[in-house]
């Protein structure tokens, strides 16, 4: 599981599409009336703000893991029902679109780095499934 020569393309990938998952959800409780996660600055494309050190120690030792959850409160979304939808898809959608992303870089550039690539994106869309 430690080997570094696949970590090099793991973490940097990894922190990447943890970062635009949990944004995803920001963004979703935002644009539906929850300005919860702007008011504590998780609306942010910083990784920092969105890793669990205990979490990503768990990602890079067990090939597992979790972020920080974006707090949501529903009682603020204009239409609460869609609201939680809307919010908890926003993850999951985002993973599939940078799954889809890599595969669509790997078809362009088909070398072995892009190849892995591809072989993490799949893992990482496959996170929240």
């Amino acid at each position: 599981m430690l080997d570094i020569s696949s970590m090099i393309f793991r973490v940097p990938a990894l922190l990447f599409a943890i970062t635009i998952h949990e944004y995803a959800h920001a963004l979703a409780a935002d644009s539906m009336g929850d300005p919860t996660a702007r008011f504590s600055g998780r609306m942010s494309m910083n990784p920092m703000v969105h890793l669990d050190p205990f979490g990503a120690l768990m990602l890079i030792l067990a090939g597992f893991g979790w972020a920080k959850p974006v707090p949501v409160n529903s009682n603020n979304f204009r239409d609460r029902r869609a609201g939680i939808i809307k919010v908890s898809l926003a993850g999951p959608a985002a993973n599939l679109f940078l799954c889809f992303l890599a595969a669509f870089l790997g078809v362009i550039n088909a070398n072995t780095e892009a190849k892995e690539v591809v072989m993490y994106a799949k893992e990482v869309a496959m996170m929240d499934l």
